[in-house]
């Protein structure tokens, strides 16, 4: 007789756009059952959302089953640093946070991936390339070999990232963006949609156009000094 394989309970933090590309990665590997959100939003609790049942509060994870598995897709992009605070301040276990790859991927298998991240359909990642924890990588995106992305990085469809490029925790790069090969990006930096970056970006900043130019501030690096020394 063959043994049926257990699939994995996975609920998604957060309903929206981005939580309904997860789901239907989800739904689209036979190792995954999708069970629903939890979001904020009362009035989804009560309604559900797009014919998803959303299942709490965020803080409702400690309810559920301990043998469901979480992600997250709470990303935006300036609101990459108060969503990653978000998802730490829920406590959830890293052995609890579960990484989604969809099908339609094509991998290197010398790339290393935390814990948590998503992966989105027609994705390449070329060798020796790490991605950090909480990622999303929403799309088509392409990224060349011995790059390093940090923690709760979102990138929208169709970004291109050459060799060797570093980009440090909770950036936020807009579709269609590219970035040129041994750059680095600084930390809650943000690229706009369509950008070509050819010179580093410091962190903090919201760089646009063709070449990239700093255009403002994504966060004001005075308050997250101050919390940080909290």
């Amino acid at each position: 007789m063959t043994s049926l394989k257990r699939q994995k309970e996975i609920v998604i933090l957060g309903s929206a756009g981005n939580g309904l590309l997860i789901a239907d990665s989800i739904s689209r590997n036979s190792d995954y059952l999708f069970l629903g959100f939890l979001d904020d939003d009362s009035s989804k609790q009560t309604n559900g959302y797009e014919n998803y049942p959303v299942l709490g509060c965020l803080s409702d994870w400690k309810s559920l089953s301990p043998e469901c598995f979480f992600i997250t897709s709470l990303h935006g992009a300036k609101k990459q640093l108060s969503f990653f605070r978000l998802i730490n301040s829920l406590g959830i276990p890293n052995s609890r946070w579960q990484t989604i790859i969809d099908p339609n991927t094509v991998i290197s298998n010398t790339v290393k991936i935390g814990y948590g991240t998503f992966i989105g359909p027609g994705c390449i990642l070329q060798a020796k390339t790490n991605i950090g924890n909480h990622c999303a990588l929403l799309g088509n995106m392409y990224i060349g070999h011995h790059c390093h992305l940090g923690d709760y990085i979102a990138c929208a469809n169709s970004v291109s990232v050459g060799g060797n490029v570093s980009i440090a925790d909770t950036v936020f790069i807009g579709a269609n963006a590219t970035i040129r090969e041994y750059i680095k990006v600084g930390s809650s930096a943000i690229v706009g949609m369509g950008s070509a970056v050819v010179k580093n970006v410091p962190s903090y900043c919201v760089v646009t156009g063709v070449p990239a130019k700093i255009v403002g501030k994504a966060v004001n690096q005075a308050k997250v000094s101050e919390k940080n020394a909290k």
